[in-house]
């Protein structure tokens, strides 16, 4: 049976590991996954070990059984000081901690005390006092202080950083009250730490086991932390690499030296040199130069964005690794690190498709200019609904050069049109919209910017929405005034050819008949008298006249015909 003091001291490290739990959950739960949330919940799970060792330590146990449960559960506290470390400087953003080298002082120098603790020949000694149960001790001649010393040295280069980054006054109050309340939880079990498990032993001491309890006060200050000042707030831990690999900008990071020290994916895709590390090559080495220029004697990145100045819209040619110039649209942005040092960061567009579809679409225009002069017809879009016009181009020769001369609405067009033609173009009009027809060719005369009249073709077609209404009329004029007179012209040529034609075909063949029925007379009666012959001669010479007199009416019309 276990006394009331021993139930009390386990209690004192059992509801605390639950606590821990509890709270682990939660953030694996609510929070999405990443590396500060990662590391803060390692550390979670490095103080619930440490605190179910000193738990099942309090039970009633032989020496070898706490040895094999200080072997298994050890693990806990000897990562707490570098998890904690490693959690301040991720949340502190430190640069330096993506260094490898943070990685091998930290976790290398971890590893080798925990191969030196299990290693020593000599068996880890323990001390039990009945309240407290076992509790390890410091073994002679063994590196078992300086592994404390490290563990606590871990933990107070953290609580700096961590108060650093609490007395920045750029900060926004949350952030620093946040910093505050991680300060407040880990002191109290840091500075007794030090008293219990270092300096008591340095003066042959026992320790008193009461720090894994005191590490409460860190899961306390996180839940106070997370319902008031939004620790760990969702958006502002979305996975940020997830996010720099999905968006399709490139995001380059510099110093105060315009070297390079962060590149996002589509930066690396674009201008990674191979060979190159992903930090410290300069930002001049891809800018692109002109011919002739050198990276000595052309223009800096350092002269084109003078540093520590936020600039939006700046057009720069880099050059990609495949020797490609790659137009970017640039903006920057200075931030700050927490030792004060400036660092930029440059956010751009790849121009390079933009630029492609502005040449097509230059291009495109200009085919369509040229189409419009070389047609002569003005093209208009009509919204349906509001009535309004707008003009493409080509409406020069309608209305002049004027753009206030221009009809804006439909009403202001219906205007311009001869009176005698409203009627059917509005009639016309009307069936389109009612959906009767979708295609409209339509001649009517429409008032130019001279005050005259002028032969128009409107060709138009009717964009309807998935209902049946009508959203868009879009069409052209076209000036068909010359093709009408034309037409006029040979009209009136085509009533004169009938003219002529006419006369020959009835007043040539009646001169013409007589003169072929006189002859025949002449020739087939021998007993006509002189006096008869005179008179057929007469009339002979009568049809020859008038035979003449009609070819020299056919002759004048055709020459005026000709000459007109």
């Amino acid at each position: 049976m276990y006394s009331g003091n021993s139930l009390i001291s386990i209690g004192l490290v059992f509801f605390p590991a639950l606590l821990n739990i509890s709270l682990l959950i939660y953030l694996f739960a609510k929070f999405p996954r990443n590396a500060t949330i990662n590391i803060f919940a390692l550390f979670l799970i490095a103080m619930i070990f440490w605190q179910v060792e000193e738990v099942i330590l309090r039970f009633e146990l032989n020496i070898e059984e706490v040895r094999r449960v200080d072997q298994i559960l050890s693990i806990g506290w000897m990562a707490v000081g570098p998890l904690f470390f490693h959690f301040t400087v991720l949340y502190t953003r430190v640069e330096f901690v993506r260094s490898r080298y943070f990685y091998f002082l930290t976790y290398g120098a971890y590893l080798f005390f925990y191969i030196s603790y299990h290693s020593n020949p000599v068996p880890t000694e323990f001390i039990y006092q009945e309240f407290w149960g076992y509790f390890p001790s410091v073994r002679e001649a063994s590196l078992d202080l300086g592994h404390r010393v490290w563990i606590a040295a871990m933990v107070f280069l953290g609580i700096i950083f961590m108060y650093r980054y609490a007395s920045r006054k750029d900060l926004e109050q949350i952030y620093r009250n946040q910093a505050k309340m991680i300060l407040i939880g880990i002191s109290l079990p840091a500075v007794f730490g030090v008293y219990s498990h270092i300096l008591l032993p340095m003066l042959s001491m026992p320790d008193i086991p009461l720090t894994a309890t005191l590490m409460t006060a860190i899961p306390i200050v996180t839940i106070i932390s997370l319902s008031r000042y939004n620790l760990f707030n969702y958006f502002e831990n979305l996975i940020v690499e997830d996010l720099l690999v999905k968006l399709d900008v490139i995001i380059i990071l510099i110093n105060s030296s315009y070297q390079i020290i962060y590149m996002n994916p589509l930066a690396k895709r674009l201008f990674g040199r191979e060979g190159d590390h992903l930090n410290f090559f300069s930002i001049n080495t891809i800018l692109h130069r002109k011919p002739g220029e050198s990276e000595e004697k052309g223009p800096s990145l350092a002269e084109l964005l003078p540093f520590q100045q936020n600039i939006k819209g700046l057009r720069l040619d880099f050059l990609s690794n495949k020797e490609e110039i790659v137009p970017v649209l640039l903006s920057t942005q200075v931030i700050k690190n927490n030792f004060y040092s400036n660092h930029t960061m440059l956010l751009g567009y790849d121009l390079s498709e933009i630029n492609r579809y502005e040449e097509e679409l230059r291009v495109f225009n200009e085919k369509y200019n040229l189409l419009l002069k070389a047609t002569n017809e003005a093209v208009f879009d009509v919204d349906a609904k509001t009535g309004l016009l707008n003009w493409g181009g080509g409406y020069q020769a309608f209305f002049g050069h004027f753009p206030a001369n221009l009809p804006r609405t439909v009403e202001e067009f219906c205007h311009k049109i001869h009176k005698d033609d409203l009627e059917r173009f509005q009639s016309i009009v009307s069936r389109m919209e009612k959906r009767e027809k979708n295609v409209l060719n339509l001649e009517y005369r429409l008032q130019s910017h001279g005050g005259g009249y002028l032969y128009v073709l409107q060709r138009s077609y009717v964009v309807f929405d998935p209902t049946g209404n009508p959203i868009r009329i879009v069409g052209a004029l076209k000036d068909v005034t010359q093709e009408k007179e034309h037409l006029r012209e040979l009209t009136r040529k085509n009533e004169k050819l009938k003219e002529i034609a006419w006369i020959q075909s009835h007043e040539v063949r009646r001169p013409l008949s007589n003169i072929l029925g006189l002859i025949d007379m002449l020739c087939m009666d021998s007993r006509i008298s002189e006096k008869e012959k005179k008179v057929l001669f007469d009339a002979l010479k009568k049809s020859g006249v008038e035979l003449d007199r009609i070819i020299h009416r056919i002759v004048e019309k055709s020459t005026n015909l000709k000459g007109e």
